[in-house]
């Protein structure tokens, strides 16, 4: 789609300030209903079945939450043949905008603020997997930061109920993003809370370390860098993260789920215990 699509002035009953992201099948704005409260307004430009579906399981899973770190879908509708959604309008910054406005890579207040961030996620998760949700794209730009902290996982156009949950065997292509993917999720393999928090350890050495673990190709050598690469210790970078965060992050992101440590709750546990 190009670039310059005009900002609607109104869809359904919210009227339309601006365009406030984009992705590979809609849009979000930033809209107000009639008393003047904010709104995220997510149009999907993608006329196509399966792209549909997931739109919509999206925003059945969203419409059914009551958790401060998950946002809320509010009502569905159509514009011009194409559906939309509303959902709560969450202020912040990116996990990754966040961090660096505390300092550098490996800096003591920069490990702390991330940990925090790590913590708010891991939190979350256990809240959606309790509630049998798989994420399936956790990365920095889908946690948005408030100022005291606090996170709020967005973009759940991937997410999925366990009982669908086997990697990409819907028949669909692989959606989500590569490089924080785990190994199951990428060879269609079934998946669980395991495969979220393989994405939390890739997460975790980018907002720590501000480096990948490895770099990732196509939909191919991907994988093939997955089996291959052996990520370097994040406290090998920045001698300033704790030898218990630097092993917590490269058990995270173990290839073999058994490895990872086994629920998000226990994730959470420990890095409040870590010093």
């Amino acid at each position: 789609m190009s670039e310059d699509v005009p900002v609607p002035d109104q869809i359904g009953p919210y009227r339309i300030i601006r365009l406030a992201g984009k992705g590979g099948y809609a849009r979000v704005y930033l809209g107000e209903d009639k008393d003047g409260r904010p709104y995220a307004v997510k149009l999907h430009f993608r006329n196509r079945k399966k792209a549909l579906k997931r739109f919509y399981r999206e925003f059945t899973i969203l419409s059914e939450q009551r958790y401060r770190s998950v946002p809320r879908a509010y009502q569905f509708g159509e514009k011009d043949g194409a559906p939309w959604m509303s959902m709560s309008w969450i202020p912040g910054e990116t996990a990754i905008t966040d961090v660096r406005a505390f300092g550098q890579a490996g800096s003591t207040t920069r490990i702390y603020r991330a940990r925090r961030i790590l913590i708010g996620v891991a939190d979350a998760l256990d809240y959606l997997h309790r509630q049998n949700i798989l994420h399936c794209d956790i990365k920095p730009s889908n946690v948005l930061v408030q100022p005291n902290g606090s996170i709020t996982l967005v973009d759940f156009g991937a997410a999925r109920w366990m009982n669908q949950a086997a990697g990409v065997a819907e028949g669909i292509r692989f959606v989500g993003t590569r490089s924080y993917a785990s190994l199951e999720l990428l060879t269609a393999k079934p998946t669980d809370p395991r495969s979220d928090l393989f994405s939390v350890g890739v997460m975790a050495y980018k907002l720590l370390t501000g480096r990948r673990p490895y770099k990732r190709g196509d939909a191919h050598t991907s994988v093939d860098v997955l089996l291959d690469a052996t990520p370097t210790p994040p406290a090998e970078w920045c001698p300033e993260i704790s030898r218990e965060l630097s092993e917590l992050v490269l058990e995270l992101m173990s290839l073999q789920a058994e490895k990872r440590p086994q629920s998000a709750a226990a994730v959470s546990q420990r890095l409040k215990q870590i010093p």
